[in-house]
């Protein structure tokens, strides 16, 4: 499913590079940033994870590079991908706000198919309820280990696919309504959109160790306040400076 992820990603970003009216020979220059982007955003999504459970990762040091074992923390594959945009950036000069434009609905599309990989392996479960659509776990899943047992969770990877879908589908309906203009606002609606969706399902999703800030209010959480924060100003920001031009 990650690898369904990063194909349609790309094949999406090569659409989008034509539509935009990006010259051939730059074409290839955008299908390189996007790859190198997607390699640098897996490992860092990696290693953050590997961060996040180091003790067990210890244990057996091996498993650091087996994905079968899981897993991927979005926020590390952000923070690795945007140092490795603003590196080919400064090497290719591509031009940055349209280039995000180009990347940010296929990156909802790999987070609808990539979260879909995550309720196949079991991985980013949420926690016990009683509503209609709660998912048993098979006897020998992480799950099951965690709870001790056949009980029905939230099931969070799915709600993230679909919140990755429609966000898809809003980010074509914005980039309708400005008709290309104003550079950067979609890949900056998609920090909001993905800012929202993840503080909501933090309150239905398990985890093992993560700081909280406050009882109801974890590390991850903030994080994603600070992305609705950072899109906004960057809205804000990129139509003040559209009024001045």
């Amino acid at each position: 499913m990650i690898v369904i992820a990063f194909i349609s990603a790309i094949l999406v970003a090569i659409i989008r590079a034509k539509k935009y009216k990006i010259p051939p020979k730059r074409v290839r220059a955008v299908l390189h940033f996007v790859v190198l982007v997607i390699i640098a955003g897996f490992v860092g999504a990696r290693l953050l994870c590997v961060f996040e459970h180091l003790n067990l990762f210890l244990q057996n040091p091996r498993d650091i590079f087996s994905i079968r074992r899981g897993g991927l923390s979005w926020y590390g594959g952000l923070l690795f991908a945007f140092i490795c945009g603003f590196w080919c950036h400064k090497i290719r000069k591509l031009p940055v706000r349209v280039t995000l434009d180009i990347l940010a609905p296929g990156i909802a599309l790999g987070f609808f198919f990539g979260r879909m990989g995550c309720f196949l392996r079991g991985c980013c479960f949420g926690k016990p309820t009683q509503v209609p659509w709660g998912v048993v776990f098979p006897s020998d899943s992480y799950a099951s280990m965690v709870y001790g047992g056949q009980v029905k969770i939230h099931p969070t990877q799915l709600y993230s696919s679909l919140a990755g879908l429609i966000s898809f589908f809003i980010l074509l309906a914005i980039e309708r309504k400005i008709k290309l203009k104003l550079r950067g606002l979609l890949f900056f609606s998609f920090l909001i959109l993905y800012g929202l969706w993840r503080f909501i399902i933090e309150f239905f999703k398990y985890h093992e160790l993560i700081p909280y800030l406050a009882e109801w209010f974890n590390l991850w959480q903030a994080l994603s306040v600070g992305l609705v924060i950072l899109g906004v100003a960057m809205i804000w920001l990129t139509i003040k400076h559209e009024q001045h031009t």
